[in-house]
């Protein structure tokens, strides 16, 4: 993994947008650990401000530096200064023009306690990115060399989606990883291709990290942005409610059958084991 100077180095490399590089400066600050989380995002929003910048440049902080740095940098106090950096960001002031009105984006997202284009901008291209699309369309290497930044990833969304602090829609996302990492057997195709090197990790992360929403998701509770209510007939292996306890059940058994199994690594192996272990200490807990 490069260093954080050699990240900022890159990042530099790639723009000479003054406002881009002062929130590189920034960032780079906060992940070596020079400026606290309040601190940074007092800086990256001073960056993007006055309102004329904002829906102009804010994607590209998002997608640009604030998801790469999320995949690029897993270990646990970089994450942990990223997930309080979003919050605070969430807490600034309302931005308002000259005439007191507060700002927004075409979607009527509030600066900066909406959180503008974050939720789908993180679901994108912090999770889905190199992930979602047809695997015939990566090579191999590519497509394995995914696996650590999407982990980083899940751990950093999950590690949101706990605190409950930000409007970030993450059950939804989530849904795919659970689905297509959990759920769909690992058949002969699936299994040449080691998939699950891929995609078990992150799925059992959602489970490890953050199962206490899903178990109240799939047992009748609300959650931001879960998709509350529908349904999906196509679903043939449970009831088709995105979130039941049936559900939660076959996640359960796919564990269990994936823990078991000799043909993929013992990492992976690990993660099934760990998850449907915090399921079931979840469940005694209820």
């Amino acid at each position: 993994m490069t260093s954080v100077q050699e990240w900022k180095k890159e990042k530099y490399a790639n723009t000479s947008d003054i406002d881009h590089r002062q929130a590189i400066d920034a960032l780079a600050s906060l992940l070596e650990n020079k400026t606290s989380p309040a601190e940074t995002a007092k800086a990256i929003t001073a960056a993007y401000e006055p309102r004329s910048k904002l829906n102009e440049k804010i994607e590209n902080f998002w997608v640009l530096y604030m998801c790469e740095a999320i995949r690029h940098f897993g270990d646990a106090a970089a994450r942990e200064r990223l997930v309080d950096l979003l919050g605070e960001i969430s807490r600034l002031p309302d931005v308002k023009d000259a005439d007191g009105s507060v700002q927004s984006d075409p979607g009527d997202a509030v600066f900066w306690r909406d959180m503008p284009r974050w939720a789908y901008d993180f679901k994108e291209y912090g999770l889905h990115y190199g992930v979602s699309a047809d695997f015939a369309d990566y090579e191999i290497d590519d497509y394995y060399a995914q696996a650590l930044p999407l982990l980083n990833a899940t751990r950093f969304g999950a590690a949101v989606l706990s605190r409950g602090e930000v409007a970030c829609r993450l059950p939804a996302a989530a849904d795919l990883f659970l689905e297509e990492g959990i759920e769909e057997p690992y058949d002969e195709t699936r299994r040449a291709s080691r998939e699950w090197q891929v995609l078990l990790p992150p799925a059992a992360t959602w489970l490890l990290v953050t199962g206490s929403t899903f178990y109240r998701l799939c047992h009748g509770g609300k959650g931001q942005g879960a998709l509350e209510g529908e349904t999906r007939p196509e679903r043939k292996k449970w009831d088709g409610r995105v979130w039941s306890p049936e559900r939660w059940a076959l996640w359960k058994e796919r564990l269990q059958t994936l823990a078991d199994r000799d043909d993929i690594s013992d990492e992976c192996r690990g993660f099934a084991a760990q998850a449907r272990k915090k399921m079931e200490e979840l469940e005694a807990q209820h």
